[in-house]
């Protein structure tokens, strides 16, 4: 995936704010794996665009796996 291509199609979405593009960024650095690891925005907002992106066919789970602190997901970076 184009990181640039991706990060251009979040900003451009007409259902996506700015915390959702804050989210993609730090994805696409590679600076967030989890909302906890979003600096910039409090845990509980960060989980919402993760979610919204993911509903918004912008993020992917190609695999899941369920342990003690829930389910972790590999994500992969999709265009809608």
């Amino acid at each position: 995936m184009n990181l640039i291509e991706w990060l251009t199609a979040v900003s451009e979405h007409p259902q996506t704010v700015e915390d959702d593009f804050i989210v993609a960024t730090s994805i696409a650095t590679g600076r967030a794996h989890q909302p906890g690891d979003v600096d910039e925005l409090d845990t509980d907002t960060a989980a919402g665009s993760f979610e919204w992106l993911e509903q918004l066919g912008f993020l992917t789970s190609v695999l899941s796996t369920d342990h003690e602190l829930g389910t972790e997901h590999l994500l992969e970076l999709t265009l809608p």
